[in-house]
């Protein structure tokens, strides 16, 4: 029996995320799960559904990480820079009045140039991030 390499996963590895990424999204849209819907029905009408939802799939998400950490396939202690980026991320989403990764997809498929500009910025703060992480590590 031969040993796989990781080089050789790389295929099923992406095909699965990918697999994965079109499930949750289809999921995602058929019951509308956003966040700012979630608060904004929250707030405004006093329903708690999309919250009910959101705060299913944090359980789900704590559940999961920890039981990994747990196992030691990961390491948690470094998290707190993933918690931010996500704060960051949902900021940003709230301040541009929607969803930013729908702001660049869905509106750069209608031309608005406002999109342009927000996928421009969306890829400039994920590479100056990605600088940065690198120069943390060496």
């Amino acid at each position: 029996m031969s040993e796989t390499s990781p080089a050789q996963l790389v295929p099923y590895v992406t095909g699965g995320a990918f697999a994965l990424a079109f499930i949750f999204g289809a999921v995602g849209n058929k019951t509308n799960f956003c966040t700012m819907g979630a608060v904004s029905d929250w707030v405004n009408m006093g329903d708690l559904n999309r919250m009910r939802m959101w705060l299913l799939a944090i359980a789900v998400a704590l559940l999961g990480s920890s039981a990994l950490q747990l196992a030691g396939v990961v390491d948690l202690s470094k998290s707190i820079n993933h918690v931010v980026g996500g704060i960051l991320m949902g900021f940003g989403g709230i301040t541009a009045l929607g969803c930013t990764i729908g702001q660049a997809i869905t509106g750069i498929s209608t031309l608005a140039v406002g999109s342009f500009i927000t996928f421009a910025a969306i890829l400039a703060g994920s590479a100056l991030t990605m600088k940065y992480q690198y120069w943390r590590m060496t």
